[in-house]
């Protein structure tokens, strides 16, 4: 990817986005699960998928946890709970988790 491409793929990727405005839902613990799309979508956009490749978008995502103090749980569809994801943000003391179901 030239620089100009990437300079532009970076300045139209919104990072700014404060994850209580995003659509989610709140269980007892405080903890609002966002589904990982839902953040792709308000960061690149509804065609999301065609802004760069999977670790470019990756580390922008990464990134924005890490500001935003928000957590990352993912797991292969057997192995898939919200409840895990849940407790992984209880555990690190978050009260977002962002969940991605791999399959």
């Amino acid at each position: 990817m030239n620089s100009r491409v990437k300079t532009a793929r970076m300045n139209f990727v919104r990072k700014n986005i404060d994850p209580s405005t995003l659509k989610g839902t709140t269980y007892t613990p405080g903890v609002t699960v966002i589904g990982c799309c839902t953040v792709d979508e308000a960061m690149h956009g509804p065609k999301w998928w065609l802004t760069g490749d999977w670790e470019w978008r990756s580390a922008i995502f990464r990134e924005w946890c890490e500001k935003y103090g928000v957590a990352y749980y993912s797991d292969c569809r057997e192995d898939f709970f919200i409840s895990k994801g849940i407790d992984k943000a209880v555990a690190e003391g978050k009260k977002f988790v962002v969940v991605e179901d791999l399959s």
